[in-house]
């Protein structure tokens, strides 16, 4: 085995002028096998050959060049010498196994030195092949043999099969393929004229230029890396080359005469491919995969398959593609106006800057990846992934079912975004909106943080729209065709009386930072024009709230929520009311007005704190009410004021009875049968006990009140009899009309006086 190699690096140094060392391995063996040297001495030899060994293996992905070699043999000399210098021992027993180790590592030694000059056997002249003579010629330079290595030509290299040539015959092509797949490397230029179909397998570099022209053959190179000048192909078919990754300037593809149904440049790190100065022109193919910057024109309408791996910026460039198996392209920014056309899904994922942007897809178009629109956007597909997104400041224009914005979060001045076709619209982060936002087919718009400002929103009529604060009714485009509004964080006053097809309203207000006193101002207004109202949730903080001739049949207010003041009134429809708000510690204290709400029949203010104004007036069914509370209380500084009339509150009165000789006086008395006097009492009796500089003023009346009259037996009891023919009426009638009564000293005859509560028993 050792004498075989021996004899290929013979060949092998043969070919680049080196002498022969064959005598020098075996003599160097010979003394080797018979050391006995001291073990100090072997094992520095044996370092010395374990990093030539090294070497050897790291010249091994490398083309091996004459000083490569040379210098290899000089450190191989080098070893024997220091063999040659090892000192002889009487007893060679204990370093036996020791030479045998080193004598096989100098036979991988020669093994490795032997492979790697098989594989970089040198031709130093040109190599031309354009008849058969030339041909008989290369095959003399260069073995096609399985075992025979590949070649490096020290020059150029010239093939052609047309015109004058007499290379034609089947077995003539197949002879030159078997030349050209032996070369690996040219140092100079490569030029293939042929209109046969010819293989380089194993061409993998050329220092120079590479021509192919073959509009009627072939040239397939699967295996080129590099080419460091100039390349140019004249040919038809598929152009696959996807370990180029190295080209000097462009690729120039010739398309004159020919048809190329795929193109595979796909690892191209430097250089770029080209049909003409600015442009890649490629009709008929089916895939195109390139690498670098793309020109100014891309044209491939046929490309179901169109992939760019460069990931360098993109300049300006109108791409124009089917694209329905696939299509991305590796750029991560586009520095110029990138133009799309193509009919299948657009992936961009990569793309996190762009500037001008125009994409239209018959499927999606994802541009996951880019973090703001700064430039003038256009993109038209199925759907749209702009997922990212988190800033506007440009007009975009996006036509597709569903867009993708999840991340916005700000729209700039002037910055409109028009969204055509979808129906759901969701921008779950977006908080300001510079430019109007415009969804003509959206019944469903959500951006629950969006305070509005300078932009408007423009939606669909009958829509379902979620905002935080809308900042004005006009920021709403579509505010009277608005069927269900959600504002979630509302800081703005809005009378809703011009959203006339509303039917479900909630408004829940934001507090002020810091609280203080009349700091709120987002009252909510609705009136007789909200005819479709059927649902309303007020809650948060809100200063007002205001409904007035609604035709609502309940309200309700939402638990741990604050309304400063309630005010229910002339709603017709209105039958419950569930008040859960309370006061806001810093605020004013609150109020209530229900005024004019005839179907309403009970009303329980138990769960509210800290009010200081009350009205419950007018309300023809009202035959129930429960007091509010005064614990905790406001402060002994505010005026209190509560009025409670003209309600259905029922009671009793027994009319006072004159005394006489023989009779006693017998003084007016009323029976509560709700309780709400005595409710009343209370609250009154302890502000009135509280205040300082505040003051309490209270007008209670009953008003479906019985008349009883009274007089004492011959026993000394008392007696009350109901009134015939029947008398029910108001509290303040009854007393108005009893002359006897002498306890009631208010301003009215409705129980208004502290001499008037005290005469309402509450035990």
């Amino acid at each position: 085995m050792k004498k075989g190699l021996l004899g290929l690096l013979v060949v092998a140094l043969t070919m680049v002028g080196c002498q022969n060392y064959d005598d020098q391995f075996d003599d160097l063996n010979s003394k080797i096998s018979s050391l006995a040297t001291t073990v100090d001495g072997l094992l520095s030899v044996q370092t010395t050959v374990s990093a030539l060994s090294t070497k050897l293996d790291n010249l091994a992905s490398t083309a091996l060049t004459d000083s490569d070699l040379a210098g290899i043999l000089t450190e191989v000399a080098a070893v024997k010498q220091s063999v040659a210098d090892l000192s002889l021992a009487d007893d060679l027993a204990g370093i036996e196994t020791e030479v045998a180790d080193l004598d096989a590592e100098v036979d991988q030694i020669l093994e490795k030195l032997n492979e790697l000059l098989t594989a970089n056997a040198v031709i130093n002249q040109n190599i031309r092949i354009t008849s058969l003579a030339e041909l008989s010629l290369a095959e003399d330079l260069i073995s096609t043999g399985a075992d025979d290595p590949n070649v490096t030509i020290n020059g150029s290299l010239v093939v052609g099969t047309t015109g004058a040539s007499d290379i034609s015959a089947a077995a003539d092509i197949a002879r030159l393929n078997a030349v050209l797949d032996k070369i690996k490397v040219v140092m100079k230029t490569v030029t293939v004229t042929t209109d046969e179909a010819l293989t380089a397998a194993s061409l993998q570099y050329i220092q120079g230029s590479l021509d192919i022209n073959a509009a009627s053959g072939s040239l397939t190179a699967g295996a080129l890396t590099t080419v460091t000048e100039a390349m140019e192909i004249n040919q038809g078919g598929a152009l696959l080359m996807p370990l180029l990754n190295s080209v000097a300037g462009n690729i120039l593809i010739q398309t004159a005469g020919v048809t190329i149904t795929s193109v595979d440049f796909s690892g191209l790190t430097e250089g770029a491919a080209r049909t003409a100065a600015n442009e890649l022109a490629l009709p008929e193919a089916t895939s195109v995969k390139i690498s670098g910057v793309l020109p100014t024109t891309v044209n491939c309408p046929k490309a179901t398959e169109f992939v760019s791996g460069s990931t360098t910026a993109q300049t300006a460039t109108t791409i124009t593609v089917d694209g329905s198996t696939s299509f991305s392209l590796g750029a991560g920014s586009f520095s110029g106006q990138v133009t799309i056309t193509a009919k299948g899904a657009v992936t961009l994922a990569g793309v996190t800057s762009a500037k001008q942007l125009s994409v239209t897809s018959d499927a999606s178009v994802d541009l996951g990846g880019l973090t703001a629109l700064a430039s003038s956007t256009v993109i038209s597909a199925t759907t749209v992934n702009l997922g990212s997104v988190a800033s506007i400041s440009a007009v975009a224009n996006i036509t597709a079912s569903s867009v993708n914005i999840a991340s916005l979060k700000t729209t700039s001045a002037g910055a409109t975004v028009t969204l055509v076709g979808p129906t759901t619209v969701s921008a779950p982060a977006l908080e300001t909106a510079g430019g109007g936002i415009v969804a003509a087919s959206a019944t469903s718009f959500a951006a629950i943080q969006l305070a509005t400002s300078t932009g408007t929103i423009d939606v669909a009529n009958d829509a379902t729209i979620e905002v935080g604060n809308l900042a004005a009714i006009n920021d709403l485009v579509d505010f009277a065709g608005v069927k269900v509004l959600k504002l979630h964080a509302q800081e703005a006053s809005l009378n809703y009386s011009t959203a006339v097809s509303i039917t479900s309203l909630t408004v829940l207000g934001k507090q002020k930072s810091p609280i203080t006193q009349n700091g709120q101002a987002n009252d909510v207004t609705l009136t007789g024009s909200n005819t479709l109202l059927t649902e309303l949730v007020v809650g948060g903080t809100l200063r007002q709230v205001s409904l007035d001739a609604t035709k609502l049949t309940g309200f309700s207010s939402v638990g741990g929520s604050t309304i400063l003041d309630l005010v229910l009134k002339n709603n017709a429809d209105l039958a419950t009311v569930a008040l859960a708000h309370d006061r806001l510690d810093g605020e004013r204290a609150l109020g209530i007005e229900v005024v004019n709400n005839d179907k309403l029949t009970s009303l329980d203010m138990s769960t509210v704190n800290k009010i200081k104004e009350i009205e419950i007036t007018g309300n023809a069914s009202l035959t129930s009410i429960v007091m509010a509370g005064f614990s905790p209380a406001v402060e002994p500084t505010a005026k209190v004021t509560v009025t409670i009339s003209g309600n259905a509150l029922p009671g009793e009165y027994t009319s006072a009875t004159a005394g006489t000789d023989t009779t006693p006086y017998l003084e007016a008395a009323i029976v509560d049968n709700t309780g709400i006097i005595c409710g009343v009492k209370a609250f009154v009796n302890y502000y009135d006990g509280a205040k300082t500089s505040g003051s309490v003023t209270a007008t209670v009346d009953l008003d479906k009140v019985e008349l009883y009259t009274q007089e004492e037996n011959a026993q000394d009891v008392v007696v009350r009899t109901i009134a015939s023919p029947a008398s029910n009426k108001a509290l303040s009638a009854h007393i108005a009309d009893d002359t006897n009564a002498t306890g009631f000293g208010g301003a009215t005859n409705a129980i208004d006086s502290p001499a008037d509560f005290a005469l309402i028993s509450c035990d």
